[in-house]
């Protein structure tokens, strides 16, 4: 990330979101809850919500190339926030993985009892998975829950189209 230019953390300006990430800025906002929640708490904790955020910032790439995409006309509300969602997608897989693979240090700090926050979910072997078994699943569920509709209506105030 630090070759790719950095990035900054800030403290978001109130508890709408949990955490975000500004890609295109290189900015990630933590919410006051989340960022006092060590793992006890509910929703997200900090370690669980970094992890996530650091994970989109390290595809700012493939944002730019939305956001270039979008810029020459070649994208509706629709497609941008998929594109977006597609980007987050792959966040949360490798937020899953981070899970699996950490999970020894995430249980002596009280943060393996809560594998949703990580994407992920226990399969009948007694491990873990991520959550969504592909893309269409997981949009599924950002487009129920209102996720997607903020980056159509960013779209829409950007480009002042739909």
């Amino acid at each position: 990330m630090i070759a790719e230019g950095g990035g900054q953390i800030r403290i978001a300006p109130n508890d709408d979101s949990p955490a975000y990430t500004d890609v295109l800025n290189r900015i990630i906002y933590i919410a006051p809850g989340t960022l006092a929640n060590s793992g006890s708490g509910d929703g997200p904790s900090l370690v669980s919500a970094l992890t996530v955020e650091l994970n989109n910032l390290s595809r700012a790439q493939s944002a730019n190339e939305v956001a270039w995409l979008a810029d020459q006309g070649g994208m509706n509300a629709r497609s941008f926030a998929q594109e977006y969602e597609r980007i987050e997608y792959d966040s949360a897989q490798s937020h899953a993985e981070v899970f699996r693979q950490a999970y020894s240090a995430l249980e002596q700090h009280g943060e393996a009892n809560n594998p949703d926050r990580w994407f992920s979910e226990r399969n009948e072997q007694g491990g873990f998975e991520a959550a969504f078994s592909s893309f269409e699943d997981y949009l599924g569920v950002q487009r129920e829950t209102g996720h997607t509709d903020v980056y159509e209506d960013r779209f829409r105030q950007t480009y002042n189209r739909d």
